[in-house]
């Protein structure tokens, strides 16, 4: 075999190249993973490429790596994924070696089959010592997903980045906390979809334990605590706020908070990007007081001192309330 198989990042890069082929007009076409799957029964030198880099780097979802345990240990019973009996210690030995090379997770995508609740239960009472997703840097998943309440059991320290998807109950939230405990490398981090009151507690308190932050986006209220948290980010690039105007007299945004405190803590020559969004929560409740809809000149004058702003987006229901001096300082800054 040439020598140039020696060299792993040249193997990888032809592996990756690969597309479905058909054999012949009547045969069903051979997928890529399929390819991947014979190049690494090819030789050795295939073998670690083929199956750790490139066919475990990227996962959708928990059920192709437990399929890796003895094929007597489980079944897909009316399109679910279930075990048959207890597992043991020695069961795992297979699929702890594939977990380590996944890099990405992401069960936000449709599955052909569904992981029986059960299952997790009888993975965090038999799984050995350690996390079964310990090497992975990328995780994105979605509330309703039943591996969510189990993220903070299955993932590693070494997470840099998550996307969490949100259109479930409130209480699911309750597993963030315990996340951002296990994973205190987080540099970005996004989320959507949150907008009752009890979710936007436990987002702040989410937020209140994360100290790496670089890029943030976050469609939710958060209390003002968490506020001022993020704002003490020296090294944050890129913020997206979406804050819920609340309709009653009685409530402040806290965005004019926000906003005129982040000048005096993250560096200006850090952050690149920003948006703001100020959203009623109910059309049919629009307070009395118009002015709390509108974004003036205040507001957004404390993102003047930030040089190196290259993407800003202001959103507000009722416009802006902007002078000439201010719109001169814009142009100026």
């Amino acid at each position: 075999m040439h020598r140039c198989w020696d060299v792993l990042e040249l193997t990888r890069m032809v592996f990756e190249q690969l597309e479905p082929t058909r054999l012949a007009p009547n045969r069903p076409a051979v997928s890529k993973e399929m390819s991947l799957y014979r190049l690494a029964l090819t030789c050795r030198k295939f073998a670690d490429p083929a199956v750790t880099l490139v066919l475990w780097e990227k996962q959708y979802g928990v059920i192709p790596l437990l399929k890796c345990l003895p094929s007597h240990k489980w079944e897909i019973s009316e399109g679910s994924f279930k075990f048959r009996s207890p597992l043991k210690a020695e069961d795992w030995d297979r699929v702890l070696t594939y977990s380590k090379c996944i890099k990405s997770f992401n069960d936000m995508w449709d599955v052909p089959e569904e992981l029986d609740p059960s299952v997790l239960e009888s993975l965090a009472i038999s799984l050995p010592s350690g996390s079964l997703l310990s090497n992975v840097r990328d995780l994105a998943c979605h509330l309703e997903s039943a591996v969510f309440p189990y993220l903070a059991f299955l993932v590693g320290p070494h997470i840099t980045r998550i996307c969490i998807d949100h259109t479930g109950p409130f209480w699911r939230f309750a597993a963030l906390p315990l996340l951002a405990s296990k994973c205190l490398s987080l540099r970005h981090v996004s989320t959507n979809g949150l907008w009752d009151d009890e979710s936007t507690e436990l987002v702040s308190s989410f937020v209140m334990q994360l100290t790496q932050l670089r890029t943030l986006d976050v469609l939710a209220m958060m209390n003002e605590e968490a506020c001022r948290h993020i704002s003490g980010f020296h090294h944050l690039e890129t913020l997206v706020k979406t804050l819920s105007v609340t309709v009653d007299e009685s409530s402040t945004i806290n965005s004019v908070v926000f906003l005129s405190t982040i000048p005096s803590y993250i560096s200006p020559r850090h952050l690149t990007s920003i948006a703001l969004f100020l959203q009623e929560r109910d059309h049919d409740k629009v307070s009395a007081n118009l002015a709390m809809y509108i974004m003036t000149s205040d507001v957004v004058r404390p993102l003047l001192v930030f040089p190196n702003l290259r993407r800003v987006e202001l959103y507000s229901p009722l416009g802006f309330c902007l002078d000439d001096d201010f719109v001169d300082a814009m142009a100026l800054a």
